[in-house]
């Protein structure tokens, strides 16, 4: 009999969606997802509460970056530093459909590393044990790829470039005002579509374009960080805080909920 309280920006996401929406007795959710989108999986237009921004905004309006990151990754800003995030393999909506041992990452870092002449400090941020064995293997003496959890939204601040291939950190880098390159193997999400028309991630699939342009991005990194730092940051100041959207609802349907 305890109400569940669904916070979720990733209709894509079918199987957790079907798992979850119709238990829920509300939904929190960006507004640039239509309600109907929701609706099909069984959930009520009036149960559906949509917030003016992004998830990432709550942790990310007000972050102050720890410059520790570059002590614990061995990084400097003499020169520019990439992060990259492979692909969610196991992922209810990707399982099955591309490889897990990152064939894609490996072969845009090896690239940039060839083109640069290894002037660029590449961090690969692996979502599994599987995907950092291989990484080590192909990689390892090139680039830095941490064993443990780290402290990312500290990494996107400090780097000129985040190519992912996910969502979340895509959204945090974004908000942050660094260029992103997505190579999300999926259908382009809300948010994703939402960011690409806001001008702050660039959508290419292809690992030779992809290679291009950030070497593009990488030979102009000063304007081009100054382009999106100045983007995202119209955007976040007119984004409210979903957490606090989230908090003053409850408190105000509890009784109701119960």
């Amino acid at each position: 009999n305890i109400p569940h309280v669904c916070v979720n920006d990733s209709p894509h996401s079918e199987a957790v969606a079907r798992l979850t929406i119709p238990l829920s007795k509300l939904l929190f959710t960006p507004k640039i997802i239509p309600k109907k989108v929701w609706e099909k999986y069984g959930i009520p237009k009036q149960a559906i509460i949509q917030y003016r921004a992004l998830d990432p905004v709550t942790w990310i309006k007000d972050f102050q970056p720890n410059p520790e990151i570059l002590k614990n990754l061995k990084l400097n800003l003499k020169q520019p530093i990439v992060a990259i995030r492979p692909t969610e393999a196991y992922a209810a909506y990707l399982r099955g459909k591309i490889s897990n041992i990152c064939p894609v990452t490996i072969k845009i870092a090896q690239k940039l590393l060839k083109l640069l002449e290894n002037k660029v400090q590449i961090v690969i941020i692996p979502r599994y044990k599987e995907q950092r064995k291989v990484l080590k293997e192909k990689l390892a003496e090139n680039v830095v790829i941490p064993e443990h959890a780290i402290d990312t939204a500290s990494l996107l601040y400090y780097s000129s470039l985040f190519i992912g291939a996910g969502g979340t950190m895509n959204i945090e880098a974004a908000l942050l005002g660094k260029p992103v390159i997505s190579c999300f193997p999926g259908k382009t999400t809300f948010v994703e579509r939402y960011l690409v028309n806001a001008k702050l991630i660039y959508r290419v699939k292809d690992p030779e374009k992809t290679v291009k342009l950030a070497l593009n991005i990488l030979q102009n990194a000063e304007k081009f960080l100054s382009s999106h730092k100045e983007r995202a940051l119209k955007i976040l100041n007119h984004m409210e805080d979903p957490a606090e959207v989230i908090a003053k609802e409850l408190k105000k349907r509890l009784n109701k909920l119960l």
